[in-house]
């Protein structure tokens, strides 16, 4: 049954909440924020906050007790904190806890998509030293190194080429090998994304096939739509699978280009970055799309798009404060985060248009208007 109208809640406060928040109150929702702080960026647009930390069973329940459906904007809250948090009341979560699970753990995650058949890198468990001497032999020296929980924009990936770094390797993480899981180098052409919504009525919506370029393994732009022989094949089989396990909500496959195939990188859960073009390039966002998967709505029947798209976003190199001349040739999405630092995502640009050299050309003038 929908909840139109009705409280969700979001576990965390930033950029991602900010955004999810104010689409949900544009569709008549009550949202309250769990965070640390109420100058967190989506605490000011909510209906009301709580203090705590998403990552406490106690102040998850605070949440759960006041909501009928919470989200997130991290998939890396354990999930059997959640299910502690949730307790005994009616409050459910999406996405669904139990994928979830799967999904915040790398191994699991791979294995789901060996299981469905979905081209993905070759990779190795890691249970101790003998295999990952036996993963650095098999993937001829060329290998990549993950966290199983908790790594993004490069944190806890360590790309391993030669001797010398397979051997670091060794002595920074003695006796921590198991939180990692082995895969082959991919050498690919580019990184691309897909982001697919499924309700529990088992209606999908997917967005076309975006092309993303990464910076010091960081997100820097996203155009598109973009095609590929062996999308088809893909979405077929991402069909099947989000079919066979039931899952509800938005959910984001990020992709290798290897040319004839498209590798499965990672799967996210969630709002994902390079979906923050679809707020002005689509007539219904990411955001309102995950929202409506949450309230048991039914999909709009058509989603229209501009010929092209870009979106550029904005990363602190510096502590200082912010400083955006006027007159940008995009539309400006800003996160309201209180300081800055290296490597800080402080805001996005969209751009729409005819040509995409002409997107690329207004988002390389903005950015020289904007210091961080």
């Amino acid at each position: 049954m929908a909840i139109i109208g009705k409280k969700i809640g979001i576990l965390g406060g930033g950029q991602l909440a900010q955004m999810m928040t104010q689409r949900a109150r544009q569709m008549g929702f009550h949202v309250t924020i769990l965070s640390d702080d109420k100058d967190d960026p989506a605490v000011g647009y909510a209906n009301s906050w709580i203090k705590g930390k998403i990552y406490n069973e106690d102040d998850i329940l605070k949440l759960a007790r006041v909501v009928d459906a919470i989200t997130l904007e991290t998939e890396f809250i354990p999930a059997r904190t959640i299910a502690k948090g949730l307790g005994k009341t009616k409050t459910r979560c999406v996405p669904k806890l139990d994928h979830l699970a799967i999904l915040q753990d790398r191994w699991p995650q791979k294995e789901l998509l060996w299981d469905y058949q979905i081209p993905t890198a070759d990779f190795i468990k890691i249970t101790g030293k003998d295999d990952l001497e036996a993963a650095y032999k098999v993937f001829d020296g060329e290998l990549v190194l993950k966290k199983r929980l908790g790594g993004h924009d490069g944190f806890g990936t360590y790309i391993i080429k030669t001797k010398t770094q397979f051997e670091l390797f060794k002595r920074t993480h003695k006796n921590l090998e198991t939180q990692f899981i082995a895969e082959k180098l991919v050498h690919f052409k580019s990184e691309k994304s897909l982001i697919v919504c499924r309700n529990s009525k088992g209606d999908i919506f997917m967005y076309p096939l975006l092309n993303s370029l990464q910076k010091n393994q960081q997100c820097f732009r996203v155009w598109g739509p973009d095609h590929h022989p062996a999308l088809n094949d893909l979405t077929k089989k991402i069909t099947s699978l989000l079919n066979h396990i039931d899952y509800v909500g938005l959910i984001t496959f990020e992709l290798f280009d290897v040319g004839s195939k498209l590798l499965v990188n990672e799967i996210t859960p969630r709002v994902h970055n390079s979906g923050h073009i679809t707020q002005d390039a689509f007539s219904f966002d990411q955001f309102e799309m995950h929202l409506r998967a949450l309230a048991d709505q039914t999909f709009p029947l058509e989603v229209q798009s501009t010929k092209t798209f870009l979106m550029q976003n904005i990363v602190g190199t510096s502590t200082r404060k912010p400083a955006i001349e006027v007159g940008l040739q995009g539309k400006l999405h800003w996160y309201d985060k209180k300081a800055n630092k290296p490597k800080k995502k402080l805001g996005h640009i969209n751009y729409f248009g005819n040509s995409l050299r002409s997107l690329v050309t207004l988002a390389d003038y903005d950015l020289k208007k904007i210091k961080c």
